[in-house]
């Protein structure tokens, strides 16, 4: 699972079982904590832009067949 490192600007993967267990995740570069939720700004932005599109699409699809 991707991971972003607030210090360092970078993704680093870390397995999924090493994420939800209960030791923080240590980035491999700089050897701060990485938070087990954090995502990388940009490609969230572009996920959340994603996730809007589909749902408007959906929805079209949804009213056309109302009609």
């Amino acid at each position: 699972m991707l991971r972003y490192c607030e210090y360092c600007n970078k993704d680093y993967e870390f397995t999924p079982l090493a994420v939800s267990g209960s030791n923080p995740l240590i980035c491999p570069e700089c050897g701060n904590i990485v938070g087990k939720n954090s995502r990388n700004p940009t490609k969230k932005a572009d996920a959340e832009k994603t996730d809007e599109n589909i749902g408007k699409a959906i929805g079209g699809m949804a009213f056309l067949q109302i009609i």
